[in-house]
């Protein structure tokens, strides 16, 4: 029987403690002990990308900005989501590694195809999305709409940046996929490797809280019990990500705090890199 994965979680506790008034300032955090085995645990990346991270810009004649409207954050998160990348991201990984722990990296599929050692591409299988589409509401009532959120959010021009970005984009330079490490763009990938695997249980890292790092291939949101049924096991390193953020939230990182909640209430746990680190340090 191999060593147990034992780290500290934590939860919101939406409810009083005894004696307290039934009130949102009687609310708070409430953590347990989780008793995981190894070999039936998996860390799944979303997302880790190089931009704003070469001393040149990808693209000189598109400059930062393209880099910038990409990743969809300006440079003050920027610098923090670099920061969580080298001091917390990078040690997490060779800690889990070195344990013997599954690592699976969730991107994009020009960057997969980049990584030919690490790549795991399954050919799509079913009906194409388009063929299955209703018939009401019409097509192009949602393309329309779809053109106004990319105009008005992003601005002028921003899908032919986008598109620019797709090509030059990879996994940051500190955070290459290592040999073992395995690279997958789709969800039917995933879903067949875990259960290849007998995996059931996944720890959560990457970008953008809010976005990605949910809705992604093997994201939090298209794995993890309750958003699923059955689900999987599944924790956030909440030191290890955050959510995009506006210019009223990203001095205090406001929305990363509201999206932690929000998980912690809806069934998936957080935890901290540090305890996780200590845990497969307790494997080796």
């Amino acid at each position: 029987m191999s060593k147990a994965l034992q780290f500290p979680v934590r939860r919101y506790r939406a409810h009083p403690m005894p004696g307290e008034p039934y009130d949102e300032h009687s609310f708070g955090h409430v953590e347990h002990l989780l008793d995981w085995r190894p070999e039936q645990t998996a860390v799944i990346t979303v997302d880790l990308w190089n931009m704003a991270w070469l001393p040149e810009p990808l693209d000189p004649a598109l400059g930062r900005y393209a880099e910038h409207s990409f990743m969809g954050v300006g440079k003050s998160l920027m610098q923090v989501m670099q920061q969580i990348e080298t001091e917390r991201i990078v040690p997490t990984l060779c800690a889990a590694r070195d344990a013997g722990l599954t690592v699976i990296h969730s991107n994009m599929h020009q960057i997969a195809l980049k990584h030919p050692d690490n790549a795991v591409i399954d050919e799509p299988t079913g009906t194409p999305e388009e063929d299955q589409a209703p018939d009401w509401p019409p097509r192009g009532l949602s393309d329309e709409w779809m053109a106004d959120y990319t105009r008005h959010t992003w601005g002028e021009g921003a899908e032919a940046l986008w598109d620019r970005m797709r090509e030059l984009a990879d996994f940051p330079p500190p955070l290459m996929p290592a040999p073992g490490d395995i690279v997958i763009c789709r969800q039917q990938t995933v879903e067949r490797l875990l259960a290849e695997r007998g995996i059931c249980n996944l720890v959560y890292l990457g970008f953008m809280l809010n976005m990605c790092l949910m809705r992604s291939a093997g994201g939090v949101m298209r794995m993890v019990a309750p958003y699923r049924s059955p689900g999987y096991r599944g924790v956030v390193l909440r030191d290890c990500t955050c959510a995009t953020e506006s210019h009223e939230t990203v001095d205090a990182l406001g929305v990363t705090k509201a999206w932690l909640y929000h998980i912690e209430t809806t069934g998936v746990p957080t935890a901290l890199s540090s305890d996780f680190i200590a845990a497969c340090e307790g494997l080796e």
